[in-house]
């Protein structure tokens, strides 16, 4: 973990995945934090403090991800 601060902020700056590419990165309505990365997702309870180990969801390159906002569903689309 790496810690930067900028105009008065401070940013924790963890390494979810080895390799290169971002991970695309949505917040539930409960406060979960999901990252997608290719074919795997990591999962926070703890509005990121923490992440599970990355579990494997098959093919999403290419996916989009979108928060439903009305019923708090989750929906990767292609």
């Amino acid at each position: 973990n790496e810690k930067i601060q900028k105009s008065g902020a401070i940013f924790n700056i963890q390494k979810l995945w080895d390799g290169r590419g971002g991970p695309k990165i949505v917040s539930a309505q409960d406060g979960t934090v999901l990252a997608f990365n290719g074919k795997s997702i990591r999962q926070s309870k703890d509005g990121g403090k923490s992440w599970n180990t990355p579990v494997e969801i098959g093919d999403s390159s290419g996916v989009q991800i979108v928060v439903n906002e009305t019923n708090g569903e989750i929906l990767l689309v292609s």
